[in-house]
């Protein structure tokens, strides 16, 4: 059994962040240790949900915030995935680059 968690989790919301979801064995281990820390919510956010097989069953993830970069296979069916789309984003950096200005300001907040 994984149990090695870095920081104090308990009666704290967590964020886990990963830039792909294949299977999803990573996120739910990392969602049940931090769930047995004492953790109130786990929420996750994904760059490319690839979501093969059942990468989301069984996990102890409320919510997972995904970016619309890969579609998501017609059999994933939850209502714990929502889809964040990067077409703004996207569109922003091209513009950026036909124009010659920076595309680091983008993401100055």
């Amino acid at each position: 059994m994984i149990d090695a968690l870095i920081g104090d989790v308990k009666g704290k919301d967590v964020l886990l962040v990963d830039d792909i979801c294949s299977t999803g064995g990573t996120l739910k281990t990392a969602s049940h240790v931090c769930k047995r820390a004492g953790a109130n919510k786990v929420f996750a956010a994904v760059s490319h949900a690839l979501m093969v097989g059942e990468a989301f069953e069984e996990s102890a993830i409320e919510k997972m915030l995904v970016c619309d970069t890969i579609p998501l296979l017609s059999d994933v069916k939850t209502d714990k995935i929502e889809v964040v789309s990067v077409a703004d984003l996207l569109g922003s950096a091209i513009e950026s680059i036909v124009d010659a200005k920076s595309i680091s300001s983008l993401f100055q907040l």
